[in-house]
């Protein structure tokens, strides 16, 4: 969502760097200094508003480490305010009035997902196989050769075996997310979850909950870390509720994770 770059009378070109939409126009923003070291402010529409801050020159910021985290520490600041639809990094509009343009045409979905995620945090969770990837493993990476891998015979062979290996892998990586999974999503209103994105990864999941579930959820996870002793449990937040709004504005919401 990049359109044109206006400029009137050779004036060097300005636009909005936009942050996220909130549930609260009214709401006291962050003193935090956005991209181009003005100050944020909130562009209303009914009861929601866009938040953003001044950029000049008309292109985004270059994406790095830092930039990511700075935009995403002024999401979870708003978070302390009010309710928050975080919006992907890098997301410029020409003016105030394409700003309030947007929130008109996609006020249902907004107004919508706000309401959904009002009162709730996103946690994270990355479970790891504690040490060497072991029996998760991806083929090929074992260290182990056979001798007779380098004929014909030998390579397919040792082909099938990693075969057999990855679906063994595969099914032990969803048998341990599956009992590990249920009891978080059991306290959640709304969870994601990837089995085995990684070789080292066992479970990556979010859950979004009521904030007063997130002791309990926390507990949780110290109980069944407890359990499961060669695992390692990482579990992260409270964030704004990164995946569970991207659909609100046809992609334009975040669902990148945080850096």
């Amino acid at each position: 969502m990049t359109p044109p770059t206006r400029r009137r009378g050779g004036a060097r070109a300005t636009r909005l760097y936009l942050y996220a939409i909130i549930d609260r126009p009214d709401a006291a923003l962050p003193e935090r200094r956005g991209f181009g070291g003005s100050r944020l402010s909130a562009l209303s529409y009914l009861d929601i508003a866009a938040v953003t801050s001044t950029l000049e020159g008309g292109h985004a910021p270059a994406v790095s480490a830092g930039a990511v985290q700075r935009h995403a520490r002024i999401v979870g600041a708003l978070m302390a305010a009010c309710t928050v639809l975080p919006v992907r990094f890098g997301t410029l509009l020409p003016d105030e009035e394409s700003a309030r343009d947007l929130l008109r045409a996609r006020y249902p979905s907004f107004a919508g997902t706000l309401q959904r995620v009002r009162s709730r945090v996103e946690l994270g969770l990355r479970v790891l196989w504690d040490g060497d990837a072991g029996p998760l493993a991806p083929p090929g990476q074992s260290g182990e050769r056979s001798p007779l891998a380098s004929s014909g015979r030998g390579y397919l062979m040792a082909r099938l075996a990693e075969e057999r290996r990855a679906r063994a892998a595969r099914q032990t990586a969803d048998g341990l997310g599956e009992q590990i999974h249920g009891p978080l999503a059991a306290r959640a209103a709304e969870s994601v979850r990837e089995t085995l994105p990684t070789p080292r990864t066992v479970l990556a999941a979010a859950y979004l909950v009521d904030r007063e579930q997130v002791g309990p959820m926390r507990q949780e996870v110290g109980a069944l870390a407890r359990s499961f002793t060669d695992l390692r449990f990482l579990l992260t937040g409270p964030w704004p509720p990164y995946h569970f709004c991207a659909g609100a504005s046809d992609g334009e919401l975040a669902s990148s994770r945080r850096s």
